[in-house]
């Protein structure tokens, strides 16, 4: 999926690219593996995302927002047996602008992983 279709780019607040309700409620906070993250949740849609602050560490950053959509069951999110949708967005939330593209392979801009479980019944964007 993209979020180019959905997000204006000159916004200076991030947004959710499921259902584009703004997002300012990131914290820090400790996996059940003890590991320091920082991410949070959609209050719309209900969407999850985990923020890779260095841009290094993006399938940390995934494998923790896919094992929080599951309740910090990261048994059950590796499993993989619920469809989901997932969205990386170059955001930079001290200048408050989004990056556009990819970026390149050694791109090290701020990321934000969000997640989406697809529910029973509900058809993907």
């Amino acid at each position: 999926m993209t979020i180019a279709n959905k997000v204006d780019y000159r916004d200076t607040y991030l947004k959710c690219p499921f259902c584009l309700a703004r997002i300012n409620n990131w914290k820090d906070m400790t996996t059940p593996f003890g590991s320091e993250v920082n991410g949070g949740s959609c209050t719309c849609c209900g969407a999850v995302f985990m923020h890779d602050r260095s841009g290094k560490n993006q399938g940390e950053a995934f494998a923790d927002a896919l094992a929080m959509a599951h309740g910090w069951d990261y048994d059950k999110a590796m499993q993989n047996t619920e469809p989901y949708e997932e969205v990386t967005v170059r955001y930079a939330p001290t200048s408050g602008k989004y990056l556009l593209g990819e970026g390149s392979r050694t791109d090290r801009s701020p990321r934000f992983i969000f997640i989406k479980l697809i529910k029973p019944g509900e058809e993907g964007a």
